[in-house]
């Protein structure tokens, strides 16, 4: 489980058959289906990076707020390297515009207090 990079078959492929599900999916039925994706991570079935499709592909505030959070909760007992790492890939969402909600994805690293206020606003300018 490394930093989170851009898989350009296997990440395109999953974040088109989420936008494909969308709009068939209410928010209410997309957080049930987060909130059971978040229980994996944090039981350890799957890794945090489980969580990227729904925080890049998602519009919702708090599907994206809570996802963001999930992430990087699930390396908080991962040595500094890893959260430093972790971190570091969600800044990056927010920077070069990956996520579709970058404020949702600002708003959880503000939230978590694992970087300071103006170490992440200098990172995402």
């Amino acid at each position: 489980m490394g930093l989170w990079r851009f898989d350009h078959v296997a990440d395109t492929s999953a974040l088109i058959s989420y936008w494909h599900r969308l709009p068939a999916e209410s928010p209410a039925v997309r957080r049930l289906n987060l909130a059971a994706l978040r229980d994996d991570v944090r039981a350890g079935l799957r890794p945090p990076d489980a969580l990227v499709t729904v925080i890049l592909g998602d519009i919702d505030d708090e599907i994206v707020l809570a996802g963001t959070r999930a992430y990087l909760e699930g390396c908080v007992s991962s040595p500094t390297g890893k959260r430093a790492a972790t971190v570091d890939a969600a800044v990056e969402w927010v920077r070069r515009g990956l996520a579709l909600n970058r404020g949702a994805v600002f708003a959880a690293l503000l939230a978590t207090a694992m970087p300071s206020y103006s170490s992440v606003s200098r990172r995402c300018a």
